[in-house]
């Protein structure tokens, strides 16, 4: 089975990496280069700003556009107690705390003072004791020889978690990367004692380190990418933690993009569509709302014996398919799926049968309802970060993120109410009207004799200025 982690960072200002297996595209990760950084799993010693007594939380100063949240359940010293947090925290007081997940556009950082710090092999615990190991490791036997190698390497005072990548480690490569996260973490309480709150202690690799690190596939998978002076620094951290995986490290030099030399830009470029076609001829939408994902499945073309069978063949491509853009565009919170009806309980079964399989696949955490009466099945999922095409994307600056957009001859209407309102209050002898461009053709092909009707009305001249850097909706008037 032929696999590659292809990287794309000629451009300069973003970072686009592919996991391909059997030439399908199996996950996907982008990171901007200017700009965008993400801060889940940076850690920083901070400042409290609020003890809030009804969330029983915490409101810290990391140094971001708002406050991070720290909830009791992650404030390691209260293990045991059920004091209120007004008599252990005050403000102005600072502690570490690491970021579990992204601020938003409404929420700010959630945050946890149970740091970690991984590695390639093993994650660091320092206020936890022992050694555990990934569940995804079902061997005893391979369970055991590694619990016996990195319990004989660990010094006392840290805890460790062995990761499921380690399972074909050597000892020396476990040892290497337990110095590496040490050396990391001596450095992060060196600096702690050094700066005030808030500060930055510890910073998450960039995006090609990261993907090396926590998302290299097993085997033999060639790691193949296409900037020199990227291609050095996961050479160097590749030789740091494990010499033997760097011969896996190849440098792409061909003028030909890199991910259409591998034939999966178009997959790519897929992600940001809201339509997938289906094998049978059916499709899926996905639309992304603020409190939920929607799916609706359709069966198109497709053409089965019955409207039974052509509803169950739709429906079972339709979920496999769903569970894979749910993990390439890292989608979670409700998802709610508006499948086709089927009225047989027994293809119901077989559908969240398939789907339940195919999200086992991933490492996400999942809920999954039963199929309703109306033929919908709802779920939740765990996100692993922010949507994996939040950098990539932007709010469409038209319509606002809602998908549709007010039309232009709408547009000029509101611009004559605009202009009449204006002046029932100022009396110019002249104004000046900027439009979008398609808004002031809008307004000289259908409401030409109402704006001339104004122009008599007040005694004054309308001049329309086109200004293709405004909004549809946006109407600027200047006196003359």
């Amino acid at each position: 089975m032929s696999s590659f982690v292809l990287v794309n960072a000629r451009e300069g200002t973003e970072i686009r990496v592919a996991v391909v297996r059997n030439d399908t595209l199996v996950d996907f990760f982008y990171e901007r280069v200017l700009g965008y950084r993400s801060r889940v799993g940076d850690i920083y010693k901070a400042r409290i700003t609020s003890v809030d007594r009804s969330l029983d939380a915490l409101f810290v100063d990391i140094g971001a556009d708002r406050h991070g949240f720290l909830p009791r359940a992650h404030i390691r010293t209260l293990q045991n107690s059920k004091q209120p947090l007004t008599k252990l925290f005050r403000t102005g007081q600072t502690l570490n705390v690491q970021v579990v997940r992204e601020e938003s556009a409404q929420k700010g950082a959630l945050l946890t003072t149970y740091v970690s710090i991984p590695g390639r092999y093993l994650v660091l615990c320092p206020f936890e004791d022992g050694v555990r190991i990934s569940r995804k490791i079902m061997s005893e036997r391979v369970r055991q020889r590694l619990i016996d190698v990195v319990g004989g390497m660990v010094p006392e005072a840290y805890g460790f978690v062995i990761r499921t990548a380690a399972q074909e480690a050597r000892k020396a490569d476990l040892a290497r990367d337990l110095q590496f996260i040490i050396r990391l973490y001596n450095r992060l309480k060196e600096k702690s004692k050094r700066v005030c709150a808030p500060s930055l202690l510890y910073s998450e690799s960039d995006l090609a380190i990261r993907v090396i690190r926590d998302f290299l596939p097993s085997g033999n998978s060639r790691i193949v990418v296409d900037e020199p002076a990227t291609y050095e620094r996961m050479k160097a951290f590749l030789e740091e933690i494990s010499p033997r995986l760097s011969k896996r490290l190849q440098l792409y030099r061909k003028t030909t993009p890199l991910f259409d030399e591998f034939g999966i830009e178009s997959a790519v470029e897929l992600l940001m569509g809201r339509r997938i076609d289906l094998p049978s001829g059916g499709w899926l939408t996905i639309d992304i709302t603020e409190g939920m994902v929607c799916v609706d499945v359709n069966t198109g073309s497709a053409k089965g014996e019955t409207t039974e069978q052509t509803a169950l063949q739709t429906n079972l491509e339709a979920v496999v398919e769903l569970a894979r853009q749910l993990h390439l565009r890292d989608l979670g919170g409700l998802i709610v799926v508006d499948l086709v009806d089927m009225k047989q309980r027994a293809n119901r079964k077989k559908v969240e049968s398939r789907l339940r399989k195919a999200l086992r696949q991933q490492k996400e955490r999942f809920t999954m309802l039963p199929i309703n009466s109306l033929g919908v099945l709802v779920m939740s999922r765990q996100k692993r970060r922010e949507g994996a095409l939040v950098p990539w994307s932007e709010k469409c600056r038209f319509c606002d993120g809602l998908g549709h957009s007010v039309s232009p001859v709408s547009h000029a209407a509101a611009a004559l109410r605009h202009l009449q309102r204006y002046l029932a209050h100022s009396q110019p002898r002249g104004v000046r009207l900027l439009l979008h461009p398609a808004v002031a053709e809008a307004l000289f092909n259908h409401m030409r004799k109402t704006l001339a009707s104004i122009e008599k009305q007040s005694a004054i001249t309308v001049e329309v200025s086109l200004d293709a850097s405004l909004k549809p909706g946006t109407v600027q008037i200047v006196p003359l």
